[in-house]
């Protein structure tokens, strides 16, 4: 399913989404998985990654720079520990160390994408929320039509997913003032 704008510099599509065990209906499975095809530029890059996990740290690219290799990754190989904030209100997703990355940063109404091997491109603004938009919002349609998910009893991944969600739906928002 494309969820990119073919006449921009930068596109994401999502060539595949399916739960860990590859599946469409494993309901216990709350981070939704997929193959992503990543072009700037001229640079072409497939990915599979956490999906769910990238489309949350590419809603919070749109408010702060991000830069590569430091921190959280755009786009982790896996999340397999969501931890709430002690409000319940943000997130932090583990996983483990591979994924794909790049720099992202903000100057005025333009965004600057940078990888590591220093390609680079620079879009308006909201060409670039427009298409981290398409990427969330394939990623949610995705859940929305998915059977329900069966959260965990244990107090700790449950908080974190519902963080997960609270977070989401807060960036998304925050993209329509």
């Amino acid at each position: 399913m494309s969820v990119c704008a073919r006449d921009l510099p930068f596109t994401m599509d999502l060539e595949r989404l399916y739960w860990v065990d590859e599946c469409e209906d494993n309901v216990d499975d709350l981070c939704l998985h997929g193959d992503v095809v990543i072009r700037i530029r001229d640079v072409v890059v497939k990915e599979t990654t956490t999906v769910s996990a990238a489309g949350l740290r590419l809603l919070r690219s749109l408010f702060h720079d991000h830069v590569a290799g430091v921190g959280e990754q755009l786009f982790p190989c896996c999340g397999h520990t969501m931890l709430a904030d002690p409000q319940g209100e943000t997130v932090e997703i583990l996983g483990c160390e591979e994924g794909l990355d790049w720099s992202v940063h903000h100057d005025g109404e333009s965004v600057t994408i940078t990888t590591d091997e220093g390609v680079r491109v620079t879009c308006a603004y909201a060409d670039y929320e427009a298409e981290v938009l398409r990427f969330a919002n394939a990623v949610e349609a995705f859940y929305a039509e998915a059977k329900e998910r069966v959260l965990p009893d244990d107090p700790v991944e449950r908080a974190g997913y519902e963080a997960f969600w609270k977070e989401w739906r807060s960036c998304k928002r925050e993209c329509v003032k």
